[in-house]
């Protein structure tokens, strides 16, 4: 599988690789987003960004699963939203947590995982991967 890591910046200034991430996701293979990685598999599928009136940045983020209910705390920084299928929401002002892309086997969130706040449940983003990369089914 692949992992688009986090990272600084305006997506849009990524522009000139959105093809590569697009034929990531195509290949049928697993693919993971992570902040800025994140943004560019959802502009690479047509999706919008967007820049934050007020960017989310520290700890204490609640960010709330919209399938199970769950609401996680995380921590994050950035200063951009993709908009999209969406899957988890910031509970702070709506805006999109975590995508699923359907018909592909690739999922992106926009918070840290490996940060822990709270509770350690936030690891279920990698656990889900790695079912991901033995399953190839969302």
């Amino acid at each position: 599988g692949y992992v688009l890591s986090e990272g600084p910046g305006d997506p849009a200034a990524c522009e000139k690789y959105l093809p590569a991430v697009k034929a990531l996701m195509e290949s049928g293979r697993p693919v993971l987003g992570l902040g800025l990685g994140h943004q560019l598999m959802a502009l690479s599928q047509g999706a919008a960004c967007e820049k934050l009136l007020h960017g989310h940045r520290g700890a204490n983020q609640p960010v709330k699963n919209l399938e199970t209910g769950h609401v996680y705390v995380t921590t994050q920084n950035h200063s951009y939203a993709a908009f999209a299928k969406v899957t988890e929401k910031n509970l702070n002002d709506d805006t999109t947590a975590a995508i699923v892309y359907d018909g592909m086997p690739a999922f992106s969130v926009q918070y840290n995982p490996e940060s822990v706040v709270g509770g350690r449940d936030k690891g279920a983003v990698y656990r889900r991967f790695m079912e991901l990369m033995s399953t190839g089914r969302n």
